[in-house]
């Protein structure tokens, strides 16, 4: 649990951050760990979340689904260890996590996606320091997502909170501001 001081700080930082909170200085979701030191190269992705208190499930070799709460919200962001096809000058794998978090729900493929919620969703991209939007287009479906990307090298347990923190608290905000677009274009205005 995050003490007091810290809590108090994390939210004047995201006040100041701006009116969507869109900066690397977003509060951390309820569950924290204090983590340990990093280790050059040694940690799996599988090793860090063992050091979190966040709820995971391991989908296959290297693919989690990670729980974040916060904010009264809840956010399933999948995180993936990926291994880069070139390498260090030692030779040694390069190893990165990849994670990502649905912004929309899904949306018939044929459904014209709105030119000011593209466009917002442009603006809202701009103001990303880390991670971006983008818009997933599959065979009979779209969607609207969050994802981001980190080097396992010097990673450690604080620096995956940081990340899976960023990647909810976008999530909302984007929730937030995309949302409101898809109602008005539904013909039942809603969902």
């Amino acid at each position: 649990m995050i003490n007091s001081l810290t809590r108090r700080l994390a939210i004047a930082f995201c006040l100041a951050a701006g009116s969507l909170g869109m900066s690397s200085a977003d509060p951390a979701p309820q569950q924290i760990s204090e983590g340990a030191a990093p280790t050059a190269g040694s940690k799996t992705l599988e090793d860090l979340l063992k050091e979190t208190s966040f709820a995971y499930k391991k989908l296959k070799d290297g693919v989690f689904k990670v729980v974040a709460e916060g904010d009264g919200e809840t956010s399933v962001i999948i995180l993936q260890e990926n291994t880069a096809r070139w390498k260090n000058k030692d030779g040694s794998p390069i190893k990165y996590v990849t994670l990502f978090t649905s912004i929309t729900p899904a949306i018939p493929r044929e459904q014209k996606l709105p030119a000011a919620m593209l466009s917002r969703l442009a603006e809202l991209n701009d103001r990303f320091d880390l991670g971006n939007l983008g818009l997933s287009v599959r065979e009979n479906e779209q969607q609207v997502f969050y994802n981001a990307a980190f080097y396992l090298r010097q990673a450690d347990s604080n620096l995956l909170d940081d990340f899976i923190a960023m990647a909810h608290y976008r999530r909302l905000a984007a929730r937030k501001e995309l949302l409101p677009f898809l109602q008005q274009a539904s013909p039942s205005g809603g969902q």
